[in-house]
C-alpha cells in the first residue's frame, strides 16, 4: 500500500471510524484503493478521460474502472442502462466483470433513483436489491425517514458541487 493511502487509512482506524467514502484516484485496477475490500463499489460514469493511462477506447478504460469490482461486492453504478451505443459498450464491460466475480449490479435509472440536489431521496425500482440495499422507502438514516434536508453543518460540497 502506497504512503498517500496508509496515512489516511491509519487515521481513519485510530479515529474508529464507521464508514469512509474512498475515491479512486485515476482508473481502478490498478491504483492504490484497491486493496481494501469495500462494503460497496461504486462507478459513476465512464468516459474518454485519462486515455494516456486508461486506454484509447471507452471499452478499455471501462475494462480499468471495473477493475475496482471485488467478489460478491455489490456494484452500484450510473453508466447508464443502454440507451445509446457508448452506454452498451460501457455497461456489456460493467456486466461481464459484475458477473465474473459475482457481484450484483445496480444502475442508476433502472434499480434506483437519486434526486441531483441537497435534498436526498433513494427510491428503489424493484425487488432485486432487498437485502443488500434498503427497502424500498428505507435508508441507511438511524431516523428511518426516506428523504430529507442535509443540515447546512453535515453538507461538505465537493470540488465543483454548489
Amino acid at each position: 500500500m502506497n504512503s498517500l493511502l496508509h496515512s489516511p487509512c491509519f487515521g481513519f482506524a485510530r479515529r474508529k471510524v464507521d464508514l469512509v467514502i474512498l475515491e479512486v484516484g485515476l482508473g481502478g485496477r490498478l491504483d492504490a484503493t484497491n486493496v481494501i475490500t469495500p462494503l460497496v463499489s461504486v462507478i459513476t460514469n465512464v468516459s474518454m478521460d485519462h486515455e494516456m493511462y486508461l486506454g484509447n477506447t471507452l471499452k478499455e478504460i471501462a475494462g480499468e474502472k471495473a477493475g475496482i469490482i471485488k467478489k460478491g461486492i455489490p456494484v452500484v453504478s450510473g453508466v447508464g442502462i443502454g440507451e445509446t451505443e457508448d452506454e452498451r459498450t460501457v455497461l456489456s464491460v460493467v456486466e461481464h466483470f459484475c458477473q465474473e466475480r459475482s457481484a450484483p449490479l445496480f444502475l442508476h435509472g433502472r434499480d434506483f433513483l437519486v434526486e441531483p440536489d441537497r435534498r436526498w431521496k433513494l427510491e428503489l425500482l424493484g425487488h432485486e436489491a432487498q437485502g443488500l440495499l434498503p427497502a424500498p422507502g428505507k435508508d441507511y438514516r438511524t431516523d428511518g425517514k426516506p428523504e430529507g434536508e442535509i443540515p447546512d453543518d453535515k453538507y461538505r460540497p465537493g470540488p465543483g458541487n454548489p
